[in-house]
């Protein structure tokens, strides 16, 4: 009996914590939208639109107004997703395309309610993906760090801020966070629903960034070491699972890009047709352009005359004939080769993670110019993230040491792969923004138990 009402006691906290939680994120974001401009849009979000309200209105995928032919230059994760959203709108209310945008200051004409509806709904998407996240922290963790941690994101501006722009990187946060909080529930308790969930996560994230098409052969990695007493037939069983659902989640895209362009090698980027082919070419200009060899009206005409006016049949169709890499070369034989190119590498790298850990802040200003202004309130977003960023580093090895890491293996393999090598922007790191945070969280409590300040603090999972 006594057993019970603690059982039930303990279900009710949890779910008041749970409600709070929800609340608190919840008022953050309704702040960051209504703060920020409504009609801040930045250019990237103008083409997710016009993919999303084309798949409504007409079945094209394209980001051009009343399309002829399918325009596969974007993935189709996060469209797909926001036609979903405007869908749900269109009953109510009325889906257009961006018309009056204006660049220089990436700002549309005029107030749009159902772009404001994008962001309520992207808010609500991200409170969902923090209870996620809080299951997944119980499972590694006390319950005491895992809540302090959920307190901390739910309040945590940069976070809330990157969820609610128009971007891809709140979709893909909640999908990774599914992806690594149902794998842990695969490995803790062996059930192998949760792997089927696990892999239809991280397919649909590959729909939503190309790159994450190495968690397929990541995640047969981590079944192949599972720790624990498992036959190698029932693994193999499991990585058959992975591979199907996640070959078979991605198939009817790839079927439909293949009718479009019949060549099995679009397969190569999720029938993106931003090729490799075709950014080694950018690139290569791109430097010609840095070493003064064309000037910068020749290299918007090379661009766009190559590249941004073209169909995306005309980017395969000189991608995969050689087109590309044959320009690339000539242009990289008339420019200066890199000295020191290994070392200028391993600098990139080190700045990409440094902005993403480190840096991973929202401001009005620029460090340099709050600065520059005296505007010390603009500052403080800087100063915490990199309060944040700093002690989290010292919380990782601290976890790493005394805790069992595997679970975590997920989060490291996309922290050395996607945010070092493509982290050139910050809201690469916002579906590792909540581990960061943990770390912080576990630092300052671990911290505060050995100063004897907080002696009776649970910090690691009994």
């Amino acid at each position: 009996m006594k057993t019970s009402i603690d059982r039930q006691a303990k279900t009710l906290s949890n779910s008041r914590f749970i409600f709070i939680i929800f609340c608190l994120a919840l008022i953050t974001g309704i702040i960051a939208i209504n703060v920020n401009d409504p009609q801040s849009l930045g250019p990237d979000s103008t083409g997710y639109i016009n993919y999303a309200v084309n798949i409504i209105k007409n079945g094209v995928y394209s980001p051009l107004e009343n399309p002829q032919e399918d325009n596969y230059f974007r993935e189709p994760g996060y469209p797909y997703f926001l036609a979903g959203i405007l869908s749900l709108y269109s009953i109510g209310g009325k889906v257009e395309y961006i018309r009056d945008y204006d660049l220089p200051s990436r700002r549309l004409s005029e107030y749009r309610e159902d772009i404001q509806f994008i962001r309520y709904s992207q808010l609500l998407i991200v409170v969902i993906t923090l209870m996620l996240f809080y299951g997944f922290l119980l499972i590694i963790s006390s319950k005491f760090v895992a809540r302090a941690t959920i307190i901390v994101c739910s309040i945590y501006y940069p976070l809330i801020v990157y969820s609610v722009l128009i971007i891809r990187e709140p979709l893909l946060l909640f999908l990774f966070t599914t992806y690594v909080y149902t794998f842990a529930l695969y490995c803790t308790r062996g059930k192998q629903g949760f792997l089927v969930v696990s892999s239809l996560a991280i397919a649909l994230a590959s729909l939503t960034f190309q790159v994450m098409l190495v968690f397929l052969p990541i995640t047969v990695f981590l079944i192949i070491i599972r720790p624990g007493q498992i036959k190698w037939n029932r693994k193999i069983i499991e990585m058959t699972i992975v591979t199907i659902v996640y070959v078979g989640s991605l198939s009817p895209w790839l079927v439909r890009v293949y009718q479009y362009y019949p060549d099995v090698r679009v397969c190569k980027t999720l029938g993106c047709s931003l090729t490799h082919e075709s950014t080694k070419y950018i690139g290569s200009i791109r430097l010609a352009a840095k070493q003064g060899l064309i000037s910068s009206e020749d290299l918007s005409s090379l661009e766009h005359e190559n590249w941004y006016q073209l169909s995306s049949k005309d980017i395969y169709e000189r991608s995969f004939q050689g087109w590309y890499l044959q320009e690339a070369g000539r242009w990289n034989a008339k420019t200066t080769p890199i000295k020191n190119k290994s070392m200028r590498r391993v600098r990139k790298y080190y700045s990409y993670f440094i902005r993403n850990w480190l840096k991973h802040n929202w401001s009005p200003l620029s460090l340099k110019e709050a600065k520059s202004s005296g505007n010390y309130l603009a500052m403080m977003p800087f100063m915490m993230s990199l309060l944040i960023g700093a002690t989290s580093i010292i919380g990782l090895l601290l976890f790493l040491v005394k805790e069992k890491a595997f679970l975590l293996m997920p989060y490291m393999f996309y922290l050395i792969g996607t945010v070092t090598f493509f982290g050139s922007e910050r809201r690469r790191s916002l579906p590792i923004l909540p581990l960061i945070i943990f770390f912080f969280t576990y630092f300052l409590f671990t911290l505060l138990k050995h100063v004897k300040f907080t002696p009776d603090i649970e910090v690691s999972r009994s």
